[in-house]
């Protein structure tokens, strides 16, 4: 009823021996390292456009510099400026999509664009109309840690 395993336990299904090799400790155990490490930096990520999106300050700033890497990357980094509520000058740092900063790049007069800033932190600053990917994010961890249990499961009814 039941095919052998690669221990020569009985399984309710059979499994190619290069699976049981593939799935090992260590690796199971870096899926869910993994899959903690991106919901962390996820919720911290979501947590920064929550309090944006609640109490964050709408400004322009002006772009200073663009860096648009080569094409493994899919960011460009826009170096702006801008003056909080009471006049404050801050510089920072802001991702952008590859286009976005291609077509800022190759404008000659000075640009600007629109920024969304925390009062009590002013260095929290993101685009304004960014989308929010956290959904996909977690749908990764999600994934990762299920692989992780799957293998485990694997590896455990491997062994009987």
């Amino acid at each position: 009823m039941f095919a052998p395993g690669p221990s020569g336990h009985r399984l309710p299904f059979s499994l190619p021996l290069s699976l049981t090799s593939f799935v090992s400790w260590p690796a199971i155990i870096v899926m869910l390292v993994a899959a903690f490490a991106i919901a962390v930096t996820t919720e911290n990520r979501s947590s920064e456009r929550s309090r944006l999106a609640d109490h964050g300050v709408t400004t322009i700033a002006r772009i200073d510099k663009v860096d648009v890497p080569g094409r493994r990357r899919r960011d460009a980094t826009l170096s702006i400026s801008f003056e909080t509520a009471d006049g404050t000058t801050v510089q920072g740092n802001i991702r952008v999509n590859r286009e976005f900063g291609k077509r800022v790049r190759d404008e000659a007069a000075p640009s600007t664009i629109k920024v969304v800033y925390l009062p009590e932190s002013p260095g929290v600053v993101r685009q304004a109309d960014e989308k929010d990917p956290a959904k996909w994010r977690y749908l990764l961890a999600w994934v990762l840690a299920g692989g992780a249990i799957a293998a485990a499961m694997v590896r455990l009814r491997g062994r009987g």
